[in-house]
């Protein structure tokens, strides 16, 4: 069983963040989930840049308040190990092709789901972070 995965939550809509951590508790459950949230990108920008350790993942919304998902990349491309430390997935309703092209161009978002995050995106999460940190794939 792993334990002490890190997952930081950065979404500004109420009723997504609420589904999004009942769906991530379900399939973390064996993980020892440690999931913080913020509710900007400037919140999460702060939270990745005290000194406080980089989480395992980050599941990221577009569109927010304050500063956006993709403001939040753009800020994030300057923080040490984030690359290889971190696995960044984009959640959002919709995402414009041009943006799409201009986060990926960023090489730091490891896949798009649309909201609200299925169980299929965590399964995904899942096999991806195992693979990652073990080298293996573990359903």
């Amino acid at each position: 069983m792993k334990s002490g995965i890190k997952i930081l939550l950065v979404e500004d809509d109420l009723a997504y963040a609420y589904l999004h951590k009942m769906n991530l508790a379900r399939y973390f459950a064996g993980y020892n989930l440690q999931l913080t949230e913020a509710g900007n990108g400037k919140e999460a920008l702060t939270r990745l840049t005290t000194g406080q350790e980089l989480p395992d993942i980050i599941l990221l919304d577009l569109n927010m308040p304050v500063m956006t998902g993709f403001e939040l990349l753009e800020k994030l491309v300057d923080v040490p190990h984030i690359k290889c430390k971190t696995d960044i997935y984009m959640l959002s309703s919709l995402i414009p092709e041009h943006i799409r092209a201009g986060i990926t161009e960023l090489g730091l978002v490891k896949d798009f789901f649309e909201k609200p995050l299925m169980d299929f995106h965590v399964k995904k999460i899942i096999t991806e972070y195992n693979i990652r940190n073990t080298g293996t794939h573990v359903q």
